[in-house]
């Protein structure tokens, strides 16, 4: 199957959903509070992501039908690079 779209919003938009995971987990180490929402959405980083996967989030379902085999292994990929650079960011376990 030949490629017509591409996958970069797929991956913009999955990387929103795991910064977000990310953020949250951090912020929520001490209890939830709304000062924590406008913590993050503060930022620049977030700010960027979120405008990445916002502005492409319409092509997101076109991108996944015409999925071919290198982009779910280029998605794959993206996905466990991201959780193994979140679990190395956490402490060690006591």
């Amino acid at each position: 199957m030949t490629e017509k779209t591409g996958i970069k919003d797929t991956l913009d938009f999955v990387n929103l959903g795991l910064a977000i995971a990310k953020a949250l987990k951090r912020q929520l180490g001490d209890g939830f509070q709304l000062s924590d929402l406008a913590s993050l959405a503060l930022t620049s980083d977030f700010q960027k992501t979120f405008l990445e996967a916002v502005s492409g989030a319409g092509n997101v379902p076109a991108e996944v039908q015409d999925l071919s085999g290198s982009e779910a292994i280029a998605l794959i990929r993206f996905v466990t690079d991201k959780v193994a650079d979140y679990l190395e960011d956490q402490p060690a376990a006591a």
